[in-house]
Formats: structure tokens, C-alpha cells, sequence
């Protein structure tokens, strides 16, 4: 038997003393770069496969600490789940546990198929900058690594429990003075649960930007591969009664950013699932002091 389950009291304050000691961290490299703040927030509605609807909400709140050869980020959301036990978020956005029915996953002890809201994960990022885009078409070109430390509470389904990290790579290469390409590729290596083997993944985007002097129009297509190959069906006492196959996360997006005079940015967004591992549509509204 373990001696540490992911839900005790000892594991929640490691995860919440690492989240002290990035912000520590953060706080010092502020001192030398520029920073920027963003918040806003990212709705998500579908079954994801089930035969549930489900409404996922996050208000993310960022700050960016700007160098030359590189860019932390550190996000910290507060979340809500309108039907918990199905579906979950981590770091690469909602996860499937769950067919239908009201089930949940082990770690979960609230009554599946209620609504919660509460602190979300902490996720790191930083991205270390091989080239800038400049003159002559350069394309940019950063490595990408994050890790997530688990600081929801997964006892009400609002997380995982687990650290996760990724690292990849992002790149931006301009055809022109308005037309840029761009893709990203990240390979994720999840924390299992206790009961439950997650898998690792490879997460993957494309698209295409339009750049004018104010406004920026970018299309994508991204992938995310499901943490399980199968999930069970819940009947009404919540038992198991069969098994589904999970498919990947594949959704397109469009939206727009807005720069202001003064430097700021909005940005709008919508998507729209593809796949049914997918939402149905979700959408963004997001506020920085900085670009994006």
C-alpha cells in the first residue's frame, strides 16, 4: 500500500509550497526582464463523446517575464466544470476520464455529475529563443518546456492530481510582410493517478496569420492525443457497464488580436471541435498589457 495517496493533505501543500517557490523564482527574474500581464477567460461546451453536455470554464490570470533570449510564463486559473466525473482539464486543456453516465475517476470523491469551481493547476512555461524573426524572412524559432504542478482539487474533479511536464518546439516563419505559417509540436509526459495509467502524447498544432498594422487574424488546427485509450459507461447507481474507445482532441480555431496604442492587446477566439473527443465550440476573451 502507498504510504502518500495523490489526494492527502502532505501532497497538496508540496504542490502548493512549489507554486510559492516559482512565484519566488518569478519574482526575482522580474528585476531583470519586462513584464507582461494577462487575464481573460476560455469557455468550452460539448459532450466530448458521452452522452453528457458538458460546460468547462477557466479564468486564467498570466504574467510573462520578457528577455532577449527568452520567456517565462507562469498561469494560474480559477476553473469551474458544470458535470464533473467525465471530463476533467490539465494542462492541454479538457481531458476525457469518462463515456457517460454518472461515473468518476478514482481520485474523485465528490458526487459525480455535480457542478465545482475552484483554483486551477499552476502551469510554468518557458521558452528559450533560438532566432527571432527579422529581416530577410528569419523565421523564430524556441525550444518549449513547461510543467504543471497539480494545485486544483482533483477530490472535486477540477484536476488530475499529478505534476505533468512538456518540452518542444515553436515556429513562426513570415512569407511576407502580412502572411506568416506557424506550428508547434509537444510531447507531453503525464503523472498517473493512483488507478489510473495515463498516457504521454504529442500535441500538435498548424496554421496560418494574417498581420496588419493593428490587427492580426490567425487560423489553426491542433491535436491533442487522449491520456486513455478507453474509458467506462456509467449506468444511473454509477457503476460500470462498458467500455468506449477515446479518440483524439482535434479542433480548429480562428481569432483575432487587437493592438491599442498604447501596446495592449484583446484578443477574441473561437473553436470549433472536429473530432468527438472534442467540444462542440469554446470561446476566448483575453486582455494583455503586451503582445501575443
Amino acid at each position: 500500500m502507498p504510504l502518500e495517496s495523490p489526494a492527502t493533505p502532505a501532497s497538496r501543500k508540496r504542490a502548493v509550497a512549489l507554486a510559492a517557490l516559482a512565484l519566488a523564482c518569478a519574482t526575482g527574474a522580474a528585476a531583470a526582464a519586462t513584464v507582461d500581464y494577462r487575464f481573460g477567460g476560455v469557455q468550452y461546451r460539448g459532450d466530448f463523446g458521452s452522452d453528457r453536455d458538458v460546460r468547462l470554464e477557466q479564468y486564467p490570470f498570466e504574467i510573462s517575464f520578457n528577455r532577449p533570449a527568452s520567456r517565462l510564463t507562469l498561469t494560474l486559473a480559477y476553473e469551474r466544470i458544470g458535470r464533473t466525473g467525465n471530463v476533467t482539464l490539465a494542462a492541454d486543456g479538457p481531458v476525457v476520464l469518462g463515456a457517460g453516465g454518472p461515473g468518476r475517476p478514482p481520485f474523485q470523491t465528490s458526487t459525480a455529475g455535480e457542478s465545482a469551481s475552484g483554483r486551477g493547476d499552476l502551469l510554468i512555461r518557458d521558452e528559450l529563443f533560438i532566432s527571432r524573426a527579422g529581416k530577410g524572412k528569419r523565421p523564430a524559432l524556441a525550444w518549449v518546456v513547461d510543467l504543471k504542478l497539480p494545485t486544483a482539487d482533483e477530490k472535486q474533479g477540477l484536476g488530475t492530481g499529478k505534476r505533468d511536464w512538456g518540452f518542444g518546439l515553436s515556429y513562426m516563419q513570415p512569407l511576407s510582410a502580412c502572411f506568416q505559417i506557424m506550428g508547434q509540436a509537444l510531447y507531453r509526459f503525464m503523472g498517473d493517478p493512483e488507478g489510473i495509467d495515463f498516457r504521454n502524447g504529442l500535441r500538435a498544432s498548424a496554421g496560418i496569420a494574417l498581420v496588419a498594422r493593428r490587427t492580426t487574424w490567425r487560423a489553426l488546427v491542433e491535436n491533442v492525443p487522449p491520456v486513455l485509450d478507453r474509458v467506462p459507461f456509467y449506468d444511473a447507481a454509477g457503476v460500470p457497464i462498458g467500455i468506449q474507445e477515446v479518440t483524439e482532441r482535434r479542433y480548429a480555431r480562428l481569432d483575432l488580436t487587437v493592438r491599442s496604442q498604447t501596446g495592449g492587446t484583446t484578443r477574441l477566439g473561437v473553436t470549433r471541435g472536429i473530432t468527438q473527443g472534442a467540444e462542440d465550440v469554446g470561446f476566448l476573451l483575453e486582455f494583455s498589457t503586451g503582445g501575443r
